[in-house]
């Protein structure tokens, strides 16, 4: 926003910050009311939602912000050599998802287990290979909580994971919150693919991203609630099998 980034948004995109300033080490960011969500997106929302988003990447096509995090620090934000740095923080989150790696094998089973691990440890080539796709500006986390459709925009807030990457990976989260959807992850996949996602590069974002997603997921096994944890097993089953399909596209 002080670079002035968030002005340059296509007309399809918007932002709601108004006021951006350091405070305690950290950042305050202040942004215009905005009207809660109260109900799940709709396949037809998904679809308006991902042609803003597009917009977004082509306006930033091989020019991203230099602000912009890198492509490996966001696909790593759940993985080990992350988790270690914050582990004496006061953020919660990184802790939770160290605590699901030290239970990755009995719970994501063995062969995730040796796919995910897999990810991490050639996570080098990896990066190169999605890089290599070509980088643009990401949001980072364009979920529906974070995004309202409002006069005919998508207005995006919270980007505090925006980074450069190939749009894929963009698409490729969004299948990470299918309980804010009216229609299963899988839907997700089939719209980024119908507009225009590059299927290999699509299956590997997807295959970077369950490295993380499988091991934090794991620690959401420990709640008592018995649906809470039959909507986690689905997670964990969801990521697996995208894991498995990008098996072939891994160094």
């Amino acid at each position: 926003w002080l670079d002035g980034y968030l002005d340059r948004l296509p007309a399809s995109c918007g932002h709601a910050t108004v006021l951006a300033e350091p405070a305690d080490g950290g950042w305050a960011v202040v942004t215009r009311e905005l009207p809660l969500r109260q109900r799940a997106l709709a396949r037809r929302s998904l679809r308006l939602h991902m042609s803003a988003l597009r917009d977004l990447h082509a306006a930033f096509w091989e020019r991203p912000p230099e602000v912009a995090a890198t492509l490996r620090s966001r696909l790593g934000l759940w993985w080990p050599e992350t988790l270690a740095r914050e582990r004496h923080g006061a953020d919660q989150q990184p802790k939770a998802a160290e605590r699901g790696w030290a239970t990755l094998e009995p719970r994501a089973g063995p062969e995730t287990a040796a796919l995910v691990r897999r990810v991490v440890e050639r996570s080098e080539a990896v990066v190169e290979e999605l890089q290599g796709a070509g980088i643009t500006f990401l949001h980072g986390d364009a979920h529906p909580g974070n995004t309202l459709r409002q006069r005919g925009k998508s207005v995006l807030i919270d980007w505090a994971l925006a980074c450069a990457g190939p749009p894929e990976v963009e698409m490729a989260w969004l299948a990470n919150f299918e309980h804010l959807y009216f229609f299963p992850a899988e839907v997700v996949v089939e719209e980024a693919l119908a507009g225009g996602a590059r299927e290999p590069v699509l299956r590997l974002a997807l295959a970077a991203l369950a490295a993380g997603i499988i091991p934090a997921a794991c620690s959401g096994l420990d709640y008592p609630d018995p649906a809470h944890r039959a909507v986690i097993e689905k997670k964990i089953g969801w990521w697996s099998h995208a894991l498995a399909g990008a098996a072939d596209l891994l160094p």
